[in-house]
């Protein structure tokens, strides 16, 4: 009898573990930025009108450790394998601590990065010059609102 109380309690715990981590990965995925047509130039080959953020977002995953244990966050394999990462990079480190300084893109096959601008015209580039970029620091808003929510 108290056995299969108590296999019921530890049950009911799972299933509330489970539910927290889900809404914690939700919270997660509100909080991460959408992404921007102006980044996505400077990254990548992608025409204007072909742009389609949200690489980062789904990229948040949960994955089960144990019965009471998840890991939640940025899935750098997902982020990397995102056919709307045309750099099939985890940049989600740059976006989350930001840069301290202007760094060089260089494709590694050595082709020019093209892009279409607003207006039409078809730029090409060896060398990407990218200026520093402030912290976004999402998964520490996202762990604010869901500890706010939770007490």
């Amino acid at each position: 009898m108290l056995k299969g109380l108590l296999e019921d309690v530890i049950e009911v715990c799972e299933e509330e573990f489970e539910g927290l981590a889900s809404e914690l990965e939700e919270t997660m995925r509100e909080e991460a930025p959408r992404g921007s047509r102006f980044y996505a130039q400077e990254m990548t080959s992608m025409p204007w009108n072909e742009y389609r953020p949200g690489a980062l977002k789904d990229s948040i995953t949960k994955e089960k450790v144990s019965n009471t244990e998840y890991l939640i966050g940025v899935d750098a394999d997902k982020l990397e394998k995102d056919s709307r990462n045309p750099s099939h990079v985890d940049y989600s480190p740059m976006v989350q601590n930001g840069t301290k300084r202007v760094y060089t893109l260089v494709r590694k096959n050595g082709s020019p990065f093209v892009w279409v601008d607003e207006m039409g015209k078809k730029h090409f580039a060896y060398k990407i010059k990218m200026p520093p970029r402030k912290a976004n620091d999402f998964v520490a808003r996202a762990v604010s609102r869901f500890d706010a929510k939770v007490k």
